[in-house]
C-alpha cells in the first residue's frame, strides 16, 4: 500500500504508520486481521498510540492519532476496492478520526493592541519591546511567527512616503 505513494510527499506518513500499526500490534499481542477491526481493536489501538507506546516514542495527540485511524481506514477501503478483501468488519468505517477543535479564535481588541503598544511597550526591556513590536504586527498582519521570520522585509519610498513591503516564500 505505501509503495503506491513512494514519489510523493507523503510516502513517509504512510511509511510511519504502517510501522506504527506493526509496533502497535507486536507489543500489544493483537492481531491484525480484517474481521477483527472492532471497537476492541480501535479502543485498543488509540490507547496504546496516544498512552502506551515504546519507551523513547512520542505519545500522539488527537490530531495525530486522527491521522493514523485515517491511514488505516483509507488502507482498509484500497483492500476491499483493490484487492477484494472479503471478509472485514465493517465496524472500521464508524470509527472516529479525532480532530482538534478550530472553534475558538483568540485575538486582541484594537484597544488592547493600542494599549500593549503605546503604553505597556514603553516600561519593558528593549528585548521585550521587540517581542511586542512582533505581535502587533502579527495581529495587523494576520501573519504567523514563523511567516514573518521566513520574510524578507524592506521599506520603501512611495509617493514621497515610506512603505514596509515583504516577500513571504
Amino acid at each position: 500500500f505505501p509503495k503506491m505513494y513512494e514519489k510523493q510527499p507523503c510516502y513517509g506518513q504512510y511509511k510511519s504508520w504502517v510501522s506504527n500499526l506493526i509496533e502497535f500490534s507486536q507489543q500489544t499481542n493483537t492481531s491484525l486481521l480484517f474481521s477483527q477491526l472492532d471497537y476492541d481493536f480501535y479502543n485498543k489501538y488509540g490507547t496504546y498510540l496516544m498512552f502506551n507506546r515504546m519507551p523513547k516514542k512520542v505519545k500522539m495527540v488527537n490530531n495525530t492519532f486522527g491521522g493514523q485511524v485515517k491511514k488505516l481506514k483509507q488502507f482498509i477501503d484500497w483492500c476491499i476496492e483493490i484487492k477484494k478483501v472479503k471478509k472485514v468488519n465493517l465496524i472500521y468505517k464508524s470509527y472516529d478520526v479525532y480532530r482538534k477543535s478550530k472553534d475558538t479564535i483568540i485575538y486582541l481588541e484594537d484597544s488592547e493592541i493600542e494599549l500593549l503598544y503605546n503604553e505597556y511597550r514603553q516600561q519593558v526591556s528593549d528585548a521585550k519591546k521587540r517581542m511586542i513590536d512582533i505581535t502587533v504586527f502579527q495581529c495587523c498582519t494576520g501573519l504567523r511567527y514563523g511567516d514573518i521570520y521566513a520574510s524578507s522585509w524592506g521599506v520603501k519610498s512611495i509617493d514621497g512616503g515610506k512603505v514596509l513591503t515583504g516577500e513571504t516564500e
